[in-house]
């Protein structure tokens, strides 16, 4: 028998739990994405709302963006850690000694980038659902797991690895049980 149900049935399980998770992943980053600009969103409407209504008999730019920067500190701060996890490069310091300028700055660029990614996670989204993906993270697996234990070889040689196991593993029932019965018979003849 070229593989067994029970084995086609393990390496189907293994692609399909590649091929969930990475779809997951993505809609839960878009996800994350979306709900960060829109909790932006409406925060930016309610500063902008509460100080349209606020009437001050002397006006100061300097005061006015010093307001601004410390409610984007606090609105921005907690999130940093979800924000790095989001975006491809850190913004874990970039608050740290700035003026409010460039603390208003930065926040522009953080919300471009959230802005961006949300796009890109939909593009990713629509790119997993193509199970080539899955396929290769399931043809690769063995040659995964002996990276786990340190063995790490190039591209070519990984997938030669993986493909060495796989056709061993294809066999393997045909072989087992074509031996069995010659090392029954050599060890009774003994």
């Amino acid at each position: 028998m070229f593989i067994s149900f029970v084995t086609f049935l393990i390496i189907f399980i293994v692609f399909v739990c590649f091929y969930v998770s990475k779809i997951h992943s993505n809609r839960r980053k878009k996800n994350n994405v979306v709900q960060l600009l829109s909790k932006y969103r409406t925060a930016v409407d309610e500063q902008s709302e509460a100080s349209k209504q606020t009437t001050t008999v002397t006006y100061s730019p300097l005061n006015e963006s010093e307001e601004i920067a410390n409610f984007v500190k606090n609105l921005v701060i907690p999130d940093m850690p979800l924000i790095d996890e989001l975006l491809p490069y850190s913004y874990e310091s970039i608050f740290e000694n700035q003026d409010s300028r460039a603390t208003i700055e930065s926040f522009r660029i953080i919300h471009s980038n959230l802005y961006s990614a949300q796009y890109k996670y939909e593009h990713a989204i629509k790119k997993s659902l193509n199970p080539k993906y899955a396929l290769q993270k399931t043809f690769l697996l063995p040659s995964k797991i002996l990276s786990w234990f340190g063995l790490s070889f190039g591209l070519i040689i990984n997938r030669l690895i993986s493909l060495f196991v796989w056709i061993t593993i294809a066999f393997a029932e045909g072989i087992i049980q074509e031996i069995i019965p010659i090392l029954s018979k050599t060890l009774l003849n003994s």
